[in-house]
């Protein structure tokens, strides 16, 4: 008899509980304008409605780009990244806002094409060979090499997605209609930060100042060049794509 009255006791608990967990949180919906395209679900505290406390998802154009967590309001736990074709392209932990211990980073063809260990600044693997045959890579194992370009955290579809998703196409070109091709020179620095960045030929309707925001945006995310084994300043060009597509 006691432990059946132990049973019903626990059981009597845990719903206790998480009726009370559930009462404390409230699901936020929170969508931008059309030139934007994106929507935000995620959970906040009632008590602190400013607060993300919760689950998290992030979609573009009724698309997921992102799936994980917040804790006082601060990303946190496993998180999830995609791509607009809703491949898998990054994975990995948060702690207290920040990108820790190692993120698997993906290629187009779904292989693990990077790992990347946050809490030690360095590559843990990188798929030479897959890289190479999507963009720019070193012909080796890049901590191997004492001549090397800067490398992408994540690589090369990973980077190509990252534009892709956190472009916010301006609104005037949006009522425009409008289209551009913008071509970004920059130069990634001796400690992986952007420098620099500016459009090479103005295309006007807010496509240039959105095209140098999104660069700058990447700063620090780049493993910088290396010559004779010390690391240098390198200029990069990248074009940025605007399409409504």
């Amino acid at each position: 008899m006691k432990n059946i009255l132990s049973i019903y006791l626990s059981v009597f608990l845990i719903l206790n509980f998480s009726i009370l967990y559930s009462q404390k949180l409230k699901t936020i919906k929170v969508k931008t304008p059309a030139h934007i395209g994106i929507k935000e679900v995620f959970q906040v505290k009632k008590d602190m409605p400013e607060f993300k406390h919760g689950y998290y998802k992030k979609y573009k154009y009724k698309k997921l780009i992102e799936d994980g967590f917040y804790k006082n309001n601060l990303k946190d736990s496993t998180w999830k990244e995609f791509a607009m074709t809703q491949q898998l392209v990054g994975e990995g932990k948060y702690a207290a806002g920040i990108k820790s211990g190692i993120w698997s980073y993906f290629s187009s063809n779904n292989k693990i094409v990077q790992k990347y260990n946050y809490d030690t600044h360095q590559l843990e693997y990188f798929d030479v060979k897959t890289e190479r045959n999507i963009g720019n890579a070193p012909s080796v194992f890049p901590d191997t090499a004492s001549e090397t370009i800067p490398i992408f955290i994540g690589g090369t579809f990973y980077m190509q997605t990252y534009l892709s998703n956190y472009c916010t196409y301006p609104e005037g070109a949006f009522k425009a209609s409008k289209t551009a091709k913008v071509y970004v020179n920059f130069i990634v620095d001796k400690d992986g930060s952007i420098i620099e960045a500016k459009s090479m030929k103005p295309a006007g309707f807010g496509f240039d100042e959105e095209a140098v925001r999104l660069i700058n945006s990447m700063n620090k995310a780049f493993i910088p060049g290396r010559q004779k084994g010390e690391n240098v300043k390198v200029k990069f060009v990248l074009p940025i794509n605007f399409s409504l597509k």
